[in-house]
């Protein structure tokens, strides 16, 4: 009959190994995520901090189809880069029906 501490420790040494290569694979997904942080959903409110305005501001441009958005259960969430995007375009299609 085998020894039952060392089955314990064969099999304390297969998990060891397993959670090393999750920890391996999960390091290097985050590093993946920390690279495309550009594309990370935003709500309203930080939307509109990162407009310098308020969030009934973003509403109003997001029901204008001024922005794009994202809509998940019952909130909405934008792509910062979409943004500064779509505002880009706005203002220059603006600026051309002005005659500037």
């Amino acid at each position: 009959m085998e020894n039952p501490f060392n089955l314990l420790e064969e099999r304390l040494k297969t998990i060891e190994a397993l959670l090393i290569e999750i920890k391996v694979k999960m390091s290097s997904k985050a590093d993946q995520t920390f690279a495309i942080s550009s594309e990370r959903l935003i709500g309203d409110k930080a939307l509109a901090t990162y407009l310098g305005c308020t969030p009934l501001t973003v509403i109003k441009l997001r029901k204008s189809a001024q922005i794009p958005y994202y809509w998940y259960g019952s909130r909405y969430y934008y792509k910062s880069d979409e943004i500064d995007a779509s505002l880009k375009v706005s203002e220059r299609r603006f600026g051309e029906r002005r005659g500037r």
